[in-house]
């Protein structure tokens, strides 16, 4: 009996340790890089954009985030033709990663440029510090009555 009553107390303070680790954890905050509000974005690896070969006039296109000041990223990108077209321009996403995928929280277009062969534009959004962007761009061409579009998709950026 002494030693039943012993495994039960025994077990009463596992349960009751478990339960305290338990609680303080989830509690926590975490603590991430840099001030960082979510674990990074995973590094991924694949083709940061798409961009058929086959057009006859798009031939590619380019994009980049900074961070020029606090609570601001810039945006940045150019769309190059293979000759000059009626109009090139830029549709710029930019998108935020949320601890578990990038979401769409803002986007512009980029005004285009008529009679050209390549097109550059930037624009500036207000962020909050602490998270992950990164900036999706769609570039696209018309020429005549052809209309070409491809992607690009920059590297993410934590944002201070």
């Amino acid at each position: 009996m002494l030693k039943k009553i012993k495994r039960m107390m025994s077990v009463a303070i596992l349960v009751s340790l478990m339960l305290s680790v338990l609680s303080t954890t989830a509690g926590a905050t975490p603590n991430y890089k840099n001030g960082a509000k979510t674990p990074p974005p995973p590094q991924e690896f694949h083709i940061y954009g798409l961009f058929n070969s086959n057009h006859l006039y798009l031939q590619d296109g380019t994009n980049q985030i900074s961070q020029p000041a606090a609570g601001q990223v810039k945006l940045l990108a150019t769309t190059y033709a293979k000759q000059v077209v009626d109009y090139v321009g830029i549709t710029f996403y930019l998108q935020k990663w949320d601890g578990s995928s990038w979401a769409d929280v803002g986007s512009g277009t980029g005004l285009s440029g008529t009679n050209r062969d390549s097109y550059s534009n930037n624009v500036f959004r207000s962020v909050t510090a602490g998270y992950y962007y990164r900036v999706r761009t769609t570039h696209w061409i018309t020429e005549s009555a052809t209309y070409e579009q491809g992607e690009r998709i920059s590297g993410s950026l934590l944002v201070n």
